[in-house]
């Protein structure tokens, strides 16, 4: 009788772990199918790199010098306006570049002697009035444009690195005439050796955390 009773225990017990381990499984799918079929549905551009980069529009340089961010000069103290230095994109596929653009700017024209690791610069500038102003300010690296179908302004994937050397790829999205984070997807603490997906039940808590932190530390304005 015991023994009857025993292996009806066990047998219960093997039953509910592999409805848990199926449950599980069921979730990570539909977390995995949801994020895919986002990325599937989504127009993505590379953009990292500053290999093969040039000024190609024209008025990338004029620009520059009218932000005041480069110097014409060979000997001047700031970098050189050249496409080695500073990359263009456009805010909206349509607009031109005088009228608005994101500009990546190259990590070697922000030396930090405190920090291991040198971090680039991403700023979006928008022509109001015939001023180009300023409306967002970013220590990151832009890894990412993605063609949005909500307003037509590019949506931004930036990573960034905090004081504690951990690792942030955070999604921005243009609202009420600026970027505003949309969400944090992934996260790489310092010493992991590749970043992991926030899950989708907790991406809007973390993603709060992570938009205060990134302000907090002077690495989203």
């Amino acid at each position: 009788m015991k023994n009857k009773i025993l292996v009806a225990l066990i047998v219960t017990i093997g039953l509910l772990l592999i409805c848990y381990v199926l449950m599980n499984n069921s979730e990570n799918e539909d977390n995995s199918s949801t994020n895919e079929k986002e990325q599937n549905d989504t127009t993505v551009i590379n953009v990292e790199t500053f290999s093969n980069n040039s000024f190609s529009e024209g008025v990338e340089q004029n620009l520059l010098v009218e932000i005041g961010i480069c110097d014409t000069l060979i000997d001047g103290f700031k970098l050189p306006c050249e496409p080695n230095f500073f990359r263009f994109f456009p805010l909206q596929k349509n607009k031109p570049l005088k009228d608005g653009f994101i500009l990546l700017v190259n990590s070697r024209g922000y030396k930090d002697s405190k920090s291991f690791f040198t971090q680039r610069r991403v700023f979006v500038f928008e022509r109001e009035r015939g001023k180009l102003v300023e409306v967002n300010k970013f220590k990151a690296n832009l890894v990412e444009l993605r063609v949005s179908k909500l307003n037509g302004y590019y949506d931004l994937l930036l990573r960034f690195r905090d004081s504690k050397k951990d690792v942030f790829y955070c999604s921005y999205r243009w609202t009420n005439g600026k970027y505003n984070l949309y969400k944090c997807e992934e996260i790489a603490e310092y010493g992991d050796r590749a970043p992991r997906k926030v899950k989708i039940e907790f991406i809007d808590s973390v993603s709060i955390e992570i938009d205060e932190l990134l302000k907090n530390e002077g690495l989203a304005f």
